[in-house]
């Protein structure tokens, strides 16, 4: 209702897709075993395990006082074992240098090397979603409402997913045309 109170009267907006593109915290397979003993599902299950976990994160993520570290030891607490400055999170973690990584949401790596995303609990992460604009004469309730079909499909994970079928070669069309007909 917010957004839409501050549209123009001549524009509807549908709903907002259920996938961000945000930073996450995400840890490799093998990290994931090496705790099996723990519950590892949140940022607060991974603050509690902290001192045994070497965290992979970019220099400006570290010195981030709004969404880096410093954020991380005020909403979280938890001292890592290290914290080990990388330029591309995902060659860090499949190279094993650590058992964590800060990346965006829609890094393929997430993905293709099974890591699992741990949920930000606290809402430490800020996100952003994308959201649908229509003409208000063309926004029917039909149109809306498939719309809206289309976002809640759109989760964080699925999104993840499609950008992989891109990177690996996959034709955008075909991909999106079977996403459309999966709904």
């Amino acid at each position: 209702m917010a957004i839409q109170a501050a549209l123009p009267v001549n524009v509807v907006n549908a709903n907002a897709i259920a996938g961000e593109r945000k930073d996450i915290i995400a840890c490799t397979a093998d990290a994931m075993e090496a705790n099996a003993g723990f519950q590892l599902v949140t940022l607060t299950d991974l603050a509690s395990i902290a001192p045994q976990i070497r965290l992979g994160a970019t220099a400006e993520w570290q010195a981030d006082t709004e969404d880096g570290l410093p954020a991380w030891e005020l909403f979280y607490g938890g001292e890592f074992a290290e914290v080990v400055t990388v330029t591309d999170p995902a060659a860090a973690a499949e190279a094993g240098d650590v058992d964590c990584v800060v990346i965006n949401s829609l890094d393929p790596a997430v993905g293709t090397q099974r890591m699992t995303v741990l949920t930000d609990d606290k809402v430490m992460f800020v996100g952003n979603a994308a959201i649908a604009l229509v003409n208000a004469e063309l926004g029917t309730p039909d149109l809306l409402a498939t719309l809206d079909a289309a976002a809640s499909a759109l989760t964080t994970s699925e999104l993840n997913r499609l950008v992989r079928l891109v990177e690996n070669g996959g034709d955008v069309v075909e991909i999106a045309n079977a996403f459309v007909d999966a709904l």
